[in-house]
């Protein structure tokens, strides 16, 4: 009998200044979730966002990649 592992998904939601992601396994299980930042000026992260990106797809290997983001990286105003 064939079995059939679920798709592993990241959901990554992209802003100018940092990024919340969610990796799912399936329709209803959640792995892991956070916010990963970019911040400038005298509170800088070091960590390049590319990297931060990286070490997410090392770690999880995801099926699928869904990705939300402004239009032409410019901030959403209500």
């Amino acid at each position: 009998m064939k079995t059939s592992h679920p798709k592993r998904i990241l959901a990554l939601d992209v802003h100018p200044l940092s990024f919340g992601f969610a990796v799912l396994e399936g329709h209803d299980h959640l792995l892991d979730w956070g916010v990963r930042s970019f911040r400038h000026g005298v509170n800088a992260v070091k960590v390049p966002m590319s990297r931060k990106l990286a070490s997410l797809f090392d770690e999880y290997h995801p099926d699928a990649l869904l990705v939300k983001g402004t239009p032409n990286g410019t901030a959403r105003r209500p």
